[in-house]
């Protein structure tokens, strides 16, 4: 009875309750205040997505020598790590991997950046073959929050010690850099001026509106 309410389950994390609102949040300051046809509104957010994007770029570039400067081999700083896979998803049959943590943290920064240049094209694909824009604003603030919240940078950037939920293998504790996506597709309502309106005839209705001037 004294003890207080039991702690959220893994699957209502702090994330995953935080996110969805902030995305809404996001569409709702995009439809209110950028115009999907004012080309300066449209270079302002592509500005802020290309800075987000190097940025965390450049950090998996940063954290990468300091990984590199691990010892070889294990030992009380580079302790042992079993990695357990699942080469077939629809079978149960697991695969465990031991490697250091040195192996482990390169592997995870390089994946890292893998995924990070994959959710840049999908965001970029998306916002030139389909003139949106709301997937750019929301990379441009969701990607500094899910930097921070991965395990690498939590380690590496802030000095914090990999135990916890900070333990390896982390598998699953990261945020998820596609977060966004799913959230935007579970809220976005879409009032026809972004989506169906294609680059071409963006500029062309820009063109038009500067010799009118």
């Amino acid at each position: 009875m004294g003890k207080g309410a039991p702690p959220l389950p893994e699957m209502f994390s702090r994330d995953q309750l935080f996110k969805p609102f902030l995305v809404m949040g996001i569409m709702y300051v995009v439809k209110q205040y950028v115009d999907a046809e004012n080309e300066d509104h449209i270079q302002m957010i592509r500005i802020a997505f290309g800075v987000q994007l190097v940025g965390c770029f450049l950090i998996h570039l940063v954290i990468g020598p300091m990984i590199a400067k691990q010892e070889d081999g294990e030992s009380k700083d580079n302790k042992m790590v079993t990695v357990v896979t699942k080469e077939n998803p629809m079978s149960s049959e697991e695969t465990k991997t031991q490697m250091t943590a040195k192996e482990y943290d390169t592997k995870q920064n390089s994946e890292a950046m893998r995924k990070l240049v994959m959710s840049a094209a999908i965001t970029g694909f998306i916002h030139f073959q389909m003139a949106i824009i709301f997937p750019l604003a929301i990379q441009a603030v969701l990607g500094p929050i899910n930097m921070y919240g991965t395990p690498i940078f939590q380690v590496y950037f802030l000095n914090q010690p990999a135990t916890g939920k900070l333990k390896r293998p982390w598998e699953g504790k990261g945020a998820d850099p596609f977060s966004q996506y799913k959230a935007m597709m579970k809220h976005i309502k879409n009032d026809g001026k972004p989506a169906k309106m294609s680059g071409k005839e963006r500029r062309g209705n820009n063109k038009q509106r500067a010799r009118g001037k």
